[in-house]
């Protein structure tokens, strides 16, 4: 069993090791911060568009309405998107109590994000609900 003094020093010695991990990495964090929505789309309810960058780590979240069309419903500023376009499955408006609809999503290395298909017996509507949430990691 080690002494007081040997445990000490060998949790100094991790933690230097830690801290030489983690020397050099950006942890910035921008807080959540409005998605600049593109025309005609509007936020749902309180689900208000936004992403944050911590990192290389980007969050997007919110819902948005209007959506009458596959396309563009939002665009990331630079800095925060992918090296590669990310695509996704995210959970639409429901059809009744019963049938859950469901979105194919994109978030583009130009920084749209844009609904691309939606499952059958769904529908675009001004009322229907298209979340956005998704994280990604950019290089």
């Amino acid at each position: 069993m080690a002494t007081v003094y040997e445990d000490i020093e060998s949790l100094k010695t991790r933690m230097n090791a830690v801290e030489s991990t983690l020397s050099g990495t950006d942890l910035t964090d921008t807080g959540w911060n409005a998605l600049p929505l593109a025309d005609g789309i509007q936020a749902y309810g309180g689900s208000i568009p936004q992403y944050r960058k911590i990192g290389k780590i980007v969050s997007i979240r919110g819902a948005v309405k209007n959506v009458l069309a596959a396309g563009p419903l939002a665009t990331l500023p630079e800095g925060c998107r992918p090296t590669y376009s990310v695509s996704y499955v995210q959970n639409t408006s429901m059809r009744s109590t019963t049938c859950a609809m469901y979105a194919r999503m994109l978030v583009g290395s130009n920084g749209v994000i844009q609904v691309q298909a939606i499952s059958d017996g769904a529908a675009f509507a001004a009322d229907k609900w298209f979340p956005i949430h998704c994280t990604f990691m950019i290089d």
